[in-house]
């Protein structure tokens, strides 16, 4: 599950690269100065990959261009232009950085806990003896875990947000509603994907609940108080297959942007190889066709996306 949750974290930090660069964002959010004025490690740490990855894009803007494009005088304004992106564009660090510790902090307890002694009674050969105790007791792995999860859900929420900010025109004020490329009314575009994303998000929402919570005594009340940290992890693993596919949409939603726009050359390295490998396994979509062939090809690809220590 670590190892899943750093794949989404990879490739959740490259999609929201790749849609900085598509509403042609500001260098300013990213920039190490503004972070390091809040310097929580994650929020860093993920500043800085997103530094790295749009290293080379020609579409972010410049705030110092942007001031002197508008001279500002004693006089109130309004700027013709969005001086500031929403959150779910402009605050990729500040939601992923909390994920990105919390995923640190969860590796530890699992490493602890692999490297542990759990049995009970524990037999102490030095001095003869039997410890009865509760090494046992799952609530270290059933809490972690139940915090893992909850960090998905918003990771998956933030995808969410953005694919919904793509596709809605009375927002976006830029893109064909539903990233329609024919003719919206009579072709839907990506809306059916989007209700996919929608239902998928809402479902993972339901089960951020920490389940650790829910302790039922049994076993004639000698286990008076459990981790149900098993279910716990069932319910984490499902809730990560569910954000891989959002995730997935998300990468079609920009792949159909860059369509849209035409600027395939001028993205990133990194966003330009994003698009490319949708493409190879869903082309454009313009008339209306039947997707359920198509989308597990994006989704197997999401899978595949190298953890967090490979992608710089």
């Amino acid at each position: 599950m670590c190892r899943e949750t750093e794949q989404l974290m990879a490739l959740a930090i490259k999609n929201g690269a790749f849609a900085l660069e598509l509403v042609h964002g500001f260098n300013d959010a990213i920039s190490e100065k503004l972070h390091d004025l809040r310097p929580h490690a994650g929020q860093v740490a993920v500043a800085k990959i997103l530094r790295d990855l749009l290293r080379s894009s020609k579409l972010l803007r410049d705030r110092q261009q942007f001031q002197e494009k508008f001279e500002v005088n004693h006089t109130a304004y309004q700027i013709p232009e969005e001086v500031q992106q929403v959150y779910s564009i402009r605050c990729i660090p500040q939601v992923l950085g909390p994920i990105f510790d919390t995923l640190q902090r969860v590796k530890k307890d699992v490493e602890i806990e692999m490297n542990a002694v759990t049995d009970n009674p524990i037999i102490d050969v030095e001095q003869g003896a039997f410890l009865h105790g509760g090494n046992f007791h799952g609530d270290y792995i059933a809490v972690a875990i139940d915090q893992l999860k909850a960090g998905i859900v918003k990771l998956t929420m933030l995808s969410e947000r953005r694919i919904n900010f793509f596709l809605n025109d009375k927002i976006n004020k830029t893109f064909p509603p539903f990233m329609n490329l024919k003719k919206p009314g009579l072709t839907l575009g990506l809306q059916g994907l989007q209700f996919v994303a929608t239902s998928t998000t809402a479902q993972n929402q339901t089960l951020a609940f920490p389940h650790n919570v829910h302790s039922i005594s049994t076993n004639g009340d000698n286990q008076d108080i459990v981790s149900m940290g098993t279910d716990a992890a069932l319910m984490t693993a499902k809730v990560i297959e569910n954000a891989f596919v959002v995730l997935a949409i998300e990468l079609v939603t920009l792949a159909q942007t860059v369509d849209f726009m035409k600027v395939e050359n001028d993205l990133a390295t990194h966003s330009r190889s994003l698009y490319t490998a949708v493409r190879e396994v869903l082309p454009v979509i313009i008339e209306d066709r039947v997707l359920a062939s198509e989308l597990p090809r994006v989704l197997r690809l999401a899978r595949s996306t190298a953890p967090l220590r490979a992608i710089t």
